[in-house]
């Protein structure tokens, strides 16, 4: 009865200890904004292999046509911590692409923060108390010249996006 007893409390504190173990494996691959770490950049590379084609607002679409992209990061943000995004470096295979082209896209950001979060790093550390806050991206194109039409046509379109604190 001993053995019974001791071989429970000793599978009860397993499982708790991998609980805890898997969160804290799981707040380690979420990005984070901390007084330490200022910024995060995510390089965001598209091309037509994902099945569909981004076509300028407004036209007709074919059968692979999408007149938007949406790309969604979720970041977790130290509290005291303000946090700018913004988007850069557009290139076209690789690439920087001239203004003319930069301005036929459009970028549109929709910010959702959730509730109150503590993030714990390693074991035996303190948790950061902050925020995790959800990113969606919005690519739109707007109608191309014939010449601007023939230079993007088809390519491979990239760009970086990054996160920085304000403070």
């Amino acid at each position: 009865m001993k053995k019974l007893i001791i071989s429970l409390v000793l599978i009860f504190l397993f499982s708790l200890s991998s609980v805890k173990l898997y969160v804290i494996a799981s707040d380690v691959d979420v990005p984070k904004i901390t007084t330490e770490n200022n910024q995060i950049v995510f390089i965001q590379k598209m091309n037509s292999s994902i099945g569909k084609e981004l076509v300028p607002k407004g036209v007709i679409l074919g059968v692979n046509d999408v007149e938007e992209i949406t790309f969604t990061y979720t970041i977790f943000v130290q509290y005291g911590v303000s946090v700018e995004y913004y988007v850069d470096d557009l290139k076209i295979n690789d690439q920087r692409v001239s203004s003319e082209i930069e301005d036929l896209f459009n970028f549109n950001y929709k910010v959702g923060i959730s509730s109150n979060s503590h993030l714990q790093l390693e074991i035996f550390d303190e948790t950061e108390a902050g925020y995790f806050m959800n990113i969606t991206v919005i690519l739109t194109m707007d109608e191309p010249s014939e010449a601007q039409f023939h230079e993007i046509a088809g390519q491979q379109l990239s760009f970086t996006i990054v996160f920085e604190s304000t403070d």
